[in-house]
């Protein structure tokens, strides 16, 4: 229950952490296209994988995930739209956007990764991954 409603009081810095959340998927999509301007190329011709569309780490769940209002942000602004997410199930997937197996990172080169979620069995696939840029959103991922 929201503490507002338990207390009867409003606090400012709920209210303020909330609209900095709201706000970061639309700033992260704008990080990763003005990435892509700055790089070689036209960002209408680039490939983006987004990789993690869970809410968090190891579930399956996407609703309401930061993800998907990142995508929806990019969609029509680049040429395809990829995802890598094992966890998440086929059916649940945004239509549009391709789906990337961890065996499929192998061999295939983006123009831009963004890291947004990483389950823990997904860090060997992602070993594989190659990108001309990477733009890691998620907190604490240790890229070594």
């Amino acid at each position: 229950m929201p503490a507002e409603k338990v207390t009867g009081k409003k606090f400012r810095f709920i209210g303020e952490a909330n609209r900095v959340n709201d706000m970061m998927p639309g700033y992260t999509a704008g990080c990763a296209l003005e990435m892509l301007d700055r790089s070689e190329g036209d960002r209408q011709d680039a490939s983006v994988l987004e990789v993690g569309l869970a809410y968090k780490e190891n579930t399956s769940g996407i609703q309401e995930s930061p993800a998907l209002k990142a995508l929806e942000v990019l969609r029509g602004k680049v040429a395809k739209i990829s995802a890598f997410d094992d966890g998440i199930p086929d059916g649940s997937r945004p239509s549009g956007v391709v789906r990337v197996r961890g065996h499929e990172l192998e061999g295939t080169t983006f123009d831009l990764a963004v890291v947004l979620t990483i389950h823990e069995n997904a860090r060997t696939h992602l070993e594989n991954l190659r990108s001309r840029h990477c733009l890691v959103v998620r907190n604490g991922w240790d890229l070594a």
